[in-house]
C-alpha cells in the first residue's frame, strides 16, 4: 500500500565441486609414514575446512579414533611390507589413500651395565630394558639414544659412572651405534661411630635417680638415638630392655633418669642409627640414689 523497494544488487558463485586426495610417503630405512592432504576447490570457489583423519598401519589393523592435522606415524618392529592407509575428511568429502611401506631390518647393539663398589643400588634406562636390578643388559635399535638413571640403596651413595663416554653422577646417555658397556660404582655410606653411655649414682637426696652422660666418636650421619634400661637388678640384654628415650641428636638426650626404685642396680646401653647401619654402646651400670 506505501510503495515498493528494490535492495542493491549482489551477487555470489553457485557452489563448486571440491578435490580431496591424500599422498602417502613412507620411509623405507624405519617403516615410518607421513602424508599431506590436499583440497583443491573448482575456479571460483575456495577450499575451506579443516582436516580430520584416521589411519591404519596394516591393511588388517582396525582404524584409529578420528584425529585432527595432516600427519600420522607408524612404527614396525620386523622388516616387511604392509600397506597403510589413511581416511581424511574435509569441506564435506572423504577420501582414503593407501601405501605400501617396507621396513628394512634395523641393527640392534647390546647395551651392558655392571656394578662394582661395596654399596648396592639400581641402575634404569630410557628407553625402557635395563632394570639392574636383576636385568643388566637389553639389545637397543642402532642410533637409539639410551638414558640410564641410577639409584642409590639407603645405606649407600652412587659414587660414578664410568665406559662409553659416561662419568659423573648424573644421567647417562649412550649412542647405541655399536655394542656398548657402562659401569656404575655403588658404596656403603659410613657407618656411624660407636656412641657412649655412663651411669652414675647421684649423691644422697632423692632417691631413685641415676645420673647418666652420653658421648660419640666420629663417624658416619646419625638420625636417631636409642636408649634402653634394664629392669632393677637384672642384668640388661635385648629381650628385656625398656626403650628410655628416642631422640634425634646427642643434645636431646635427658639425665637424670629418674622414677627408679631406690638401691637398686639399673643397667643402660645407647643405640646410634644412620643411613650406613647403626651402632651400640657398651653396656654401664649404676645404683640408683637413695634419700639421705
Amino acid at each position: 500500500p506505501g510503495g515498493e523497494q528494490y535492495s542493491s544488487i549482489n551477487g555470489a558463485f553457485s557452489s563448486v565441486s571440491c578435490t580431496l586426495s591424500a599422498t602417502l610417503t613412507p620411509n623405507p630405512i624405519t617403516g615410518t609414514v607421513t602424508f599431506n592432504q590436499t583440497l583443491t576447490a573448482a575456479a571460483g570457489g575456495t577450499a575451506t575446512g579443516l582436516p580430520a583423519y584416521r589411519f591404519r598401519c596394516r591393511a588388517l589393523d582396525g582404524w584409529s579414533t578420528s584425529q585432527m592435522g595432516n600427519s600420522f606415524s607408524c612404527s614396525y618392529s620386523t622388516a616387511g611390507s604392509d600397506t597403510a592407509s589413511v581416511e581424511i575428511v574435509r569441506g564435506g568429502l572423504t577420501t582414503v589413500g593407501t601405501a605400501t611401506v617396507t621396513a628394512s631390518a634395523v641393527p640392534t647393539f647390546l647395551l651392558t651395565v655392571n656394578k662394582t663398589g661395596t654399596g648396592t643400588g639400581t641402575v634404569t634406562s630410557s628407553p625402557a630394558g635395563i632394570n639392574c636390578g636383576g636385568t643388566c643388559s637389553s639389545s637397543f635399535p642402532s642410533a637409539t639414544s639410551v638414558d640410564l638413571t641410577a639409584s642409590a640403596s639407603s645405606n649407600s651413595t652412587f659414587t660414578g659412572w664410568s665406559g662409553s663416554g659416561c662419568s659423573g653422577t648424573g644421567t647417562c646417555t649412550v649412542s647405541m651405534t655399536a655394542a656398548r658397556t657402562v659401569t656404575a660404582n655403588f658404596n656403603l655410606l659410613p657407618a656411624p661411630g660407636v656412641p657412649t653411655v655412663t651411669a652414675s649414682t647421684p649423691s644422697c637426696g632423692v632417691a631413685g635417680k641415676i645420673n647418666l652422660s652420653f658421648s660419640q666418636a666420629s663417624g658416619g650421619t646419625i638420625t636417631d638415638y636409642y636408649l634402653y634400661r634394664s629392669p632393677a637388678d637384672v642384668a640388661l640384654t635385648s629381650s628385656n630392655s625398656i626403650q628410655v628415650q628416642h631422640v634425634s641428636s646427642l643434645a636431646e638426650l635427658i639425665t637424670p633418669d629418674s622414677g627408679l626404685s631406690s638401691d637398686k642396680v639399673y643397667e643402660y646401653q645407647l643405640r646410634a642409627v644412620g643411613p650406613g647401619g647403626e651402632q651400640y654402646s657398651s653396656i654401664n651400670g649404676a645404683f640408683s640414689s637413695v634419700s639421705c
